[in-house]
């Protein structure tokens, strides 16, 4: 109501007496006419006829009459910040919301001339929806306008992209909700729209011929997808994967025939791969698994396509855009330097003892580091514990530390690879290959298959596991089944106490949940929501 017309006291003054509600009440009522009271000069008449309340009492935010026509919306209006419908107020911000408020549904006509709140958006039909309603996948307007010139980002390659652009984990396709505002992730479910890998694992049409085989044991998402296009290689089963992964030290083909003839860009030294400096870069695709480092060679370099496959590790298009052939500095925790590749990096990458640049200047003329006695000095003058040497683990960012290991002599309770490296003895026929070489795996004895009841058949037939470590998650990949079979199927089993239940299925220690690495396979929800990674802003 307009607060210009409301009293801010109950109580009437003049100069001679106080006068209350009580006290009108309490006069000698006036005369009543065919019309009801007839009120004296000063008095206001309720609608009703019934009553006369003081003039200056009328919208004071109390009502006097009895049918509290003295309060109606007729007769005092609204607030500042409010609409006025016939015979009601509503909040301003609901005028031209695309919902009807007023009874009659006068706040919804002649919106194109309101002009919406600063919090809102103006559509093209005159209507207004909230700022962060727009560009959100759903046609809030009614005419789609708020879905129009939006600049929606782009999915990352193991995402799924619904029909209308918007991008969900690829564990959330086909598992009965609806996850895509349109629904898109639940229309292609029939079984001829999934491939099944040797392990069990279902990989749905999305993920088909798009040069990345998701079935690692069989590239049964990769067959049958008929004629490579340009920059494309043809592996011997019609497989298709692109040129900058041919000779790059990773088998992208099934039959491996991507990696013939390819000692111009690497070399395999004590089974360890090296790429060849002035040939090709060093991707580093995981921190914890250099093993599965790609060397991409000079031609495939700042071609628009990450041929490393590592997210935002350092990549073969790092550093492709300059500006005027120079390094732009976008501050003073920019510095980058230029290669003679032509690439601009991160100067933290300077002297890190690991070669970035295609011709290895990167770690030219650094300063030298003197080991202690318990070091061993790697070939790029790193320092690591002599306990690190020959471990199968790479402790030198060159890896130099698992190279030229046949003199090396392992502890108790290791075995020795046939590529030098020492291997703890209970990883020995485990059904992993540990040893580069694979020798760890050969000539084992078959271990009996009668796994029921106490035990779990992995899919590849030729590994038993206990039952008890059905459906959980392991970091080692020594425990459950090598192919990552115990971990399919595992929607309906409850998980033990202490665990959290990722939403594809498998079962997660609560301690690893929120600790900055994604456990949960497909769906990646272990790492959703987490306090502590959020920081105030400055």
């Amino acid at each position: 109501m307009d607060q210009t017309n409301h009293n801010t006291s109950l109580l009437i003054h003049d100069s001679k007496a106080t006068v209350t509600r009580e006290s009108i009440l309490a006069q000698e009522q006036p005369e009543e006419t065919s019309l009801g009271v007839l009120c004296q000069p000063g008095m206001w008449r309720c609608w009703d006829g019934s009553v006369c309340v003081y003039q200056n009492a009328t919208c004071s935010g109390l009502a006097e009459c009895p049918d509290e026509s003295d309060e109606a919306v007729t007769l005092c209006g609204c607030l500042q910040n409010e609409y006025q419908c016939r015979d009601e107020c509503i909040d301003a911000l609901r005028r031209c919301d695309t919902v009807s408020d007023c009874t009659g549904g006068e706040d919804e006509e002649h919106c194109e001339t309101w002009v919406c709140p600063e919090s809102h958006y103006k559509c093209t039909n005159g209507l207004c929806v909230p700022s962060d309603a727009v560009c959100n996948f759903v046609d809030d307007c009614g005419d789609a306008s708020d879905e129009q010139q939006c600049h929606y980002r782009k999915c990352f390659y193991l995402e799924f992209t619904c029909a209308n652009g918007e991008c969900i984990r690829p564990g959330l396709v086909c598992d009965g909700i609806l996850d895509c505002i349109d629904g898109s992730d639940e229309t292609q479910c029939q079984p001829e729209d999934f491939v099944v890998c040797s392990s069990g694992r279902k990989v749905h049409r999305f993920y088909w011929c798009d040069g990345w085989p998701d079935c690692a044991d069989n590239h049964a998402d990769e067959l049958n997808c008929g004629e490579c296009e340009d920059r494309q290689f043809q592996c011997g089963n019609n497989q298709c994967i692109s040129v900058g992964n041919v000779c790059d030290s990773q088998c992208d083909c099934l039959h491996c025939d991507d990696e013939h003839n390819c000692d111009t860009f690497y070399t395999r030294k004590s089974g360890v791969t090296v790429c060849e400096v002035g040939a090709a870069i060093t991707c580093v695709v995981s921190t914890y698994q250099r093993h599965k480092d790609r060397c991409v060679a000079e031609h495939s370099i700042c071609d628009g396509i990450n041929h490393c496959h590592n997210g935002d590790q350092v990549s073969d298009e790092t550093g492709c855009a300059k500006v005027g052939g120079q390094c732009e500095l976008a501050g003073e925790d920019d510095s980058k330097f230029l290669c003679d590749d032509g690439r601009c990096l991160p100067l933290r990458l300077r002297c890190d003892r690991k070669i970035d640049c295609l011709n290895g200047e990167d770690e030219e003329d650094c300063p030298v580091m003197e080991c202690l006695e318990e070091q061993w000095q790697c070939s790029s003058g790193q320092c690591v514990l002599l306990t690190d040497r020959c471990d199968l683990h790479f402790d030198c960012y060159d890896k130099s530390d698992e190279l030229n290991c046949s003199e090396h002599r392992c502890g108790s309770g290791q075995v020795k690879c046939n590529t030098g490296q020492c291997l703890p003895q209970s990883f020995w026929c485990d059904h992993i290959n540990d040893c580069p070489d694979k020798s760890d795996e050969l000539n084992c004895e078959a271990e009996s298959l009668e796994c029921e009841p106490a035990g779990f058949l992995c899919a590849s037939g030729g590994q038993c596991i206990p039952r008890e470590e059905r459906c959980i998650i392991f970091r080692d990949r020594h425990q459950g089944c090598t192919d990552g079979s115990h971990l399919l199927n595992c929607k309906s089993l409850e998980c033990p106490a202490g665990m959290f239940k990722c939403r594809s299925g498998p079962c997660l220690d609560a301690t690893k949940q929120c600790d900055g690495n994604i456990d949960c396979p497909e769906t990646w929800d272990d790492e959703d929501f987490c306090r502590e990674y959020f920081f105030p802003c400055s």
